[in-house]
């Protein structure tokens, strides 16, 4: 599918889900760029938008290589074959995580500065490890992912975004 721009892909992603309008469900967009299509969807649906942030770990002689990611709330997610073929050290795996978390706390607070996290009955891993092909588990929670402009900042219970609310710059 080819779309005009993310409020296009947010509308569209927001039809197919309109039979959860009316339910008790949390929009939740990866920053900056899943935000525009969450907001749409938040929208369509009347439900309150949030952001997920997370932040990978890169192995620390190349920063490309994810060997995990952290996320709020002490999140961990680890790639032990990543991990095991660079050779990466347990110190400094512990060095990049306390780096990355210390990052993940600086933009959620950044996000958020004027209202607090949207509660979310989704079930929270606090560290886990996949192989690298393999797809973590579904949440047992109802939040849905997706990703709009500061002058709609009010009707999205004023979350603070480096850009617009729909996409734009």
């Amino acid at each position: 599918m080819v779309f005009a721009d993310r409020a296009e892909a947010g509308r569209r992603l927001a039809a197919r889900l309109g039979h959860l309008k009316g339910e008790p469900v949390v929009v939740l967009g990866l920053p900056r760029g899943g935000v525009p299509v969450a907001f749409q969807v938040a929208r369509a649906l009347g439900a309150p938008l949030d952001v997920i942030v997370v932040r990978k770990l890169g192995v620390p002689f190349q920063p490309e290589l994810g060997m995990g990611a952290v996320g709020e709330d002490g999140v961990r997610v680890l790639s032990p074959e990543v991990i095991g073929e660079a050779r990466v050290p347990g110190n400094e795996v512990a060095a990049v995580q306390a780096r990355e978390q210390a990052a993940v706390q600086a933009r959620a607070a950044r996000y958020r500065s004027r209202r607090a996290r949207q509660p979310r009955s989704a079930h929270h891993l606090r560290e886990t490890s996949y192989p690298r092909h393999s797809t973590p588990p579904r949440s047992s929670g109802r939040p849905i992912g997706g990703s709009g402009d500061r002058a709609q900042m009010a009707a999205t219970g004023g979350l603070e975004w480096p850009g617009r609310w729909d996409g734009t710059r």
